[in-house]
């Protein structure tokens, strides 16, 4: 099919763009015949584009990718006249398998990060068009922000217990040592859920009984210590615990729990395994090394009679002192260090 480049009866095809004509100034025309014929062939490539993406119900700003769509409009312009468009059987088969290698290598490099400096997971719920409920599960590090997954959530799996389960799961995927935090929205069951990952706490204080064997085995000691810095208590609640981290085993492992209703209960066995497990220990230990001296600051600064900014600052210096000198491998605390920096 030919297009009309100009207005002197003459037929151009789009051969007729890559060949400079001459200038028809003296005829009274005016215009650069070759850029028009450009234009004309744009035009019909952009209406032939366009109508595609309408049929197939396509978005928008599907064309907002941009570095990804110019480079297909920049190859098939390479290709020229005569690509056959791609087949079903291409793009759902070989070339989707493809792109899923292209993928996976840029997580990996994500995770070379995620190893050296740590990482944040982003989870954002939303609802779509159709009424489905969609929970999107981001990581973030110096790298940049990956999509991991997106998670199909009904009305009933939303609560507390199962956004505990799916965050769990996602900081044992990426390993718990590299997660420096988590960042959700304020919705109630995130709130719950970031209270039960000191599950074992949870369990045992909404039951009295247990709660009264606890404490005979802690010598009638508490988990939660009071404080003013109030949101300093789940760090005080991971120092009492492990304060009584032997009598806390020889509960979970007694005859009197192991026979009671709780040791066999899901939540009960699920406490036990994660008292007894060295690896729940090892972490504790690395986020009171962190925590403790920040407490102490976040005290200072927290108090009814607030230091000067310059005693604020030098607390917090001495706090990074105590910090670095309690381990060997500054990667385990150097992100926490760029936090506080920014701060």
């Amino acid at each position: 099919m030919s297009s009309s480049c100009g207005s002197t009866g003459k037929t151009n095809g789009p051969m007729d763009c890559y060949f400079p004509q001459k200038s028809r100034d003296k005829e009274g025309k005016s215009g650069n015949p070759q850029v028009d014929a450009k234009a004309i062939l744009r035009d019909r490539a952009v209406t032939c584009f366009a109508r595609w993406m309408y049929d197939a119900g396509l978005p928008f700003n599907c064309v907002n990718y941009t570095d990804i769509f110019a480079a297909f409009i920049e190859a098939v312009g390479q290709y020229g006249p005569g690509m056959k468009p791609p087949t079903y059987y291409e793009v759902s088969g070989p070339y989707l398998k493809k792109e899923v290698v292209e993928v996976n290598k840029i997580v990996e490099e994500h995770k070379v990060e995620w190893n050296k400096f740590g990482c944040s997971i982003m989870m954002d719920k939303w609802i779509v068009r159709n009424g489905k409920m969609i929970i999107n599960i981001l990581v973030n590090s110096l790298k940049g922000s990956l999509f991991l997954e997106s998670v199909y959530a009904s009305n009933s799996s939303t609560d507390s217990t199962k956004m505990y389960s799916l965050l769990k799961s996602t900081i044992d995927s990426i390993g718990a040592e590299n997660v420096v935090q988590v960042v959700t929205d304020n919705a109630s069951e995130n709130v719950k859920a970031g209270e039960m990952v000191i599950r074992v706490h949870s369990y045992i204080v909404q039951r009295p009984l247990l709660l009264n064997m606890m404490k005979r085995f802690t010598k009638q000691r508490s988990f939660v210590k009071p404080t003013k810095t109030r949101f300093a208590t789940a760090f005080l609640t991971l120092a009492r615990m492990y304060e009584q981290k032997n009598n806390l085993k020889k509960l979970f492992v007694s005859d009197e729990y192991t026979s009671n209703t709780y040791g066999r209960e899901a939540r009960g066995r699920e406490s036990a395994d994660i008292i007894l497990s060295p690896s729940f220990w090892n972490k504790v230990v690395h986020t009171l090394k962190i925590g403790g001296p920040l407490v102490k600051v976040l005290h200072l600064v927290d108090g009814e009679q607030r230091p000067p900014m310059g005693y604020s600052y030098e607390a917090i210096d001495r706090a990074k002192e105590v910090i670095q000198a309690s381990f060997s491998d500054q990667r385990k605390y150097k992100r926490v260090f760029e936090i506080i920096d920014k701060m």
